[in-house]
């Protein structure tokens, strides 16, 4: 399997805006996976079970990062991500008897076409930091063959910072805030259906401390 990777980008500064802006694409060549499939787990015979050079994957995309200091007390961050990840001359062999399926043209599974990051600095005064954050994430697909599409998510994290001394500060965070009960991601095997699906549900509400 080989890796070729394009990118270029500009960054600067506009008014009190900085800002990073790249555009990049990226070539798997030969990709190694699963003759019958990434997914899938048995077959009728284990020699699909083998993996081999199946394919190829082309990933393009734009990200974008923003920050600024609105005032004394606020700033904020912004991270977006724009992905278009297809298949290019990939097949699977199912071993049900039929010839090779062609999925050139799909989108690979589990990718996420946007991608968003908000984040917000709110410096209550010279010692304590309120960040709140927003991870934003859209529809996926969960097959090789495009036939299962999942929703995507949003959620809300939370963290505080607090300076005892110049080299000495406390955190607290809380990850999912809302307590929001959503699938982090999903595998379905080609010629399966979301009866067989591989389902990571994403962690509860989560508190962590730290010194």
């Amino acid at each position: 399997e080989k890796t070729q990777n394009f990118e270029v980008g500009i960054k600067g500064t506009f008014k009190n805006i900085n800002y990073d802006l790249s555009a990049y694409q990226l070539d798997r060549i030969d990709y190694i996976g699963k003759k019958a499939g990434s997914y899938i787990w048995s077959t009728d015979d284990d020699e699909y079970l083998a993996v081999d050079n199946v394919g190829d994957m082309r990933s393009r995309g734009i990200e974008l990062a923003i920050n600024s200091k609105i005032n004394d007390s606020f700033s904020y961050n912004l991270a977006y991500t724009f992905l278009d990840a297809k298949l290019i001359d990939y097949s699977v062999n199912p071993n049900d008897g039929n010839p090779e399926i062609e999925l050139d043209g799909n989108y690979v599974p589990r990718t996420s076409r946007h991608t968003l990051n908000l984040g917000l600095d709110w410096n209550v005064n010279q010692k304590f930091v309120l960040s709140p954050e927003v991870v934003a994430k859209s529809s996926y697909y969960a097959d090789e063959a495009n036939l299962y599409k999942q929703p995507g998510y949003a959620v809300i994290n939370l963290r505080g910072n607090y300076k005892i001394t110049d080299s000495l500060e406390v955190f607290g965070k809380i990850t999912n805030l809302l307590d929001k009960n959503y699938y982090q991601f999903v595998n379905v095997s080609y010629g399966s259906d979301m009866t067989d699906a591989t389902i990571r549900v994403a962690p509860p509400r989560a508190f962590y401390a730290g010194l």
